[in-house]
């Protein structure tokens, strides 16, 4: 299944179920990533103005990971990419 939509991130508002699930509401977030900040940090530090980011999530909301699910995400946020860039050309 494909969702698009935004995705928060935040250590601080990703590890307070109620301040997550308020901020989600509020705002139409379908997902938090707490590692998430690091890698827009990078994306604004080199200057760059657009950018889609395509995620492969095997995470549960309450925060617990699903180890066996990590290369299927994978796999599937990579099949998304490439029949976007097929569509493309």
């Amino acid at each position: 299944m494909l969702h698009v939509g935004p995705v928060a991130s935040g250590k601080s508002i990703a590890l307070d179920d109620q301040l997550r699930q308020e901020y989600a509401s509020r705002n139409g977030i379908l997902a938090f990533d707490s590692d998430l900040e690091t890698v827009v940090e990078s994306i604004y530090g080199n200057r760059k103005d657009q950018y889609t980011l395509i995620r492969g999530m095997a995470d549960y909301r309450d925060g617990t990971r699903r180890k066996e699910w990590q290369q299927y995400a994978s796999l599937m946020a990579a099949s998304v990419l490439k029949a976007i860039v097929e569509e493309m050309y």
